[in-house]
């Protein structure tokens, strides 16, 4: 290949990885690019987790040939991850024996492979690794093309994380570490265009803390956010993988419990006011309660107003006595 066409071909390639909005956006990437530029399906791009520099788990697996590239978790391996702690800290490129393609890519060959450390600034990213065939081996031009290759990278993996945190402060509730209401509406009109479509149930709870205004007189604010914590990590924790759960404002919250009915709802609630006597008892805060009002599609509702309506119906009678779950048809 000419020094011009691996020019051209390096700019398409750093173009397309730039465009990355993820970091296993990144990596797909990264990984079409180096068959492009090179003509090897046996490339991978191993990203160290953030806040854990001295130790670079393999975190996504090679191409395989496969398209879409199958990202994947690879077992810990201690003598894979010194060879790529030592190649990261090294901050050069470093040409390895064929042995290290039998440790990442639990394959045997004979040719080198190349490791690439990516670093941003002072903090180590990852390592690119790739490996040609025995016949085609490498040339300057290709090495140097590498390294600028694993630049771009460093750039988009950088840009990818803060779209990610950006992203995630959006979402997310900060004291609680919930999702927001933003986040619940937008789930919700997803759920629900499914359910119109298949058809199936759903349901929403609505958790109010009880008497929350005492609390803050009587204990302080401080502890008003330990006791809306500790109710926000008893329900995340305990509740079924696929439900969401949200602060809604103030002291309350909203749960949307995937294909479940009223009943099922009920019963699942049920079983997170159970769950959160521990993790009160842990964090030491003032004793408390909390009631809940439960809607369920279609039955109470066919839009999220109505079931908002009907779960807050719920919701006021059940605060009446504290501490109790109504639903819709209860009060009905």
């Amino acid at each position: 290949m000419s020094h011009t066409k691996l020019l051209l071909k390096l700019v398409d390639a750093c173009r397309h990885i730039a465009a990355s909005l993820s970091s296993d956006d990144v990596v797909r990437a990264t990984v079409h690019a180096v068959e492009h530029l090179f003509g090897t399906e046996r490339s991978t791009l191993f990203l160290m987790r953030e806040g854990e520099e001295a130790r670079p788990f393999p975190l996504h697996g090679d191409t395989g040939g496969a398209t879409p590239v199958p990202l994947r978790s690879l077992p810990p391996d201690e003598e894979a991850e010194a060879l790529l702690a030592s190649a990261a800290r090294a901050r050069r490129q470093t040409l390895m024996d064929a042995e290290v393609a039998r440790l990442l890519w639990r394959a045997p060959s004979a040719a080198p492979v190349v490791c690439h450390p990516v670093w941003s600034h002072e903090t180590p990213l990852g390592v690119l690794a790739i490996q040609k065939d025995v016949d085609q081996p490498w040339d300057e031009r290709q090495l140097h093309a590498v390294g600028l290759l694993a630049e771009q990278i460093a750039v988009s993996l950088q840009n990818a994380r803060a779209f990610a945190r950006v992203y995630h402060d959006s979402i997310t509730d900060p004291l609680t570490g919930l999702y927001n209401r933003r986040y619940f509406l937008n789930t919700f009109e997803r759920e629900l265009a499914r359910a119109q479509r298949q058809p199936t149930h759903f349901s929403i709870a609505l958790a109010d803390i009880d008497d929350f205004k005492l609390i803050n007189d009587e204990y302080g604010h401080i502890q008003g956010d330990i006791v809306l914590q500790s109710l926000g990590s008893a329900l995340r924790h305990g509740a079924r993988k696929g439900d969401v759960i949200a602060r809604y404002g103030g002291e309350e919250f909203i749960l949307l419990l995937q294909e479940a009915t009223h009943t099922q709802a009920k019963r699942i609630i049920e079983r997170l006011r159970h769950a959160t006597q521990p993790i009160v008892q842990a964090r030491g805060v003032p004793t408390f309660t909390f009631s809940v009002g439960i809607a369920s599609y279609p039955r109470d509702g066919r839009s999220l107003s109505a079931l908002l309506l009907a779960a807050d119906r719920a919701l006021y009678v059940a605060k009446n006595h504290k501490g109790r779950t109504m639903t819709a048809q209860e009060t009905s």
